[in-house]
């Protein structure tokens, strides 16, 4: 908050520039679930975004300026990295990568912890 304030003066777009950050974060943690699972299943290739973005609920938290659009979009890469580990078994790198996202998810918001806690579960029981 004191970097935007510093660069765009006190005004609105410095208290929503995190809100912006979050959702260009959770538009590219959408697309690259899309393209992992769009490359098996093609009509979800089409629906998925769709159905991402037009949700009443996810809106509504990506225009709060609180937090919840940088945790929403934190957590959307973060599965996005757990499915290609739990799916493909794959590299060490994604399973860190997982485990970082999540933690900046719940650094965003508290409120992520519970959901931080069961992936991580998750993750260490198919691992």
């Amino acid at each position: 908050m004191k970097l935007f304030s510093s660069v765009f003066g006190i005004s609105e777009i410095s208290l929503r520039m995190g809100s912006i950050l979050g959702t260009c974060i959770y538009i590219r943690g959408v697309f690259l679930f899309t393209r992992y699972f769009g490359q098996k299943y093609v009509p979800l290739y089409y629906m998925t975004p769709v159905l991402f973005f037009t949700n009443p609920y996810v809106f509504d938290f990506l225009v709060v300026a609180r937090g919840y659009s940088l945790a929403m979009g934190f957590t959307m890469v973060a599965i996005y990295y757990a499915v290609q580990v739990i799916m493909e078994r794959d590299t060490v790198l994604h399973a860190s990568l997982f485990l970082v996202f999540m933690s900046l998810a719940t650094l965003a918001n508290l409120s992520f912890l519970n959901l931080y806690l069961a992936l991580s579960e998750i993750y260490f029981v198919y691992r």
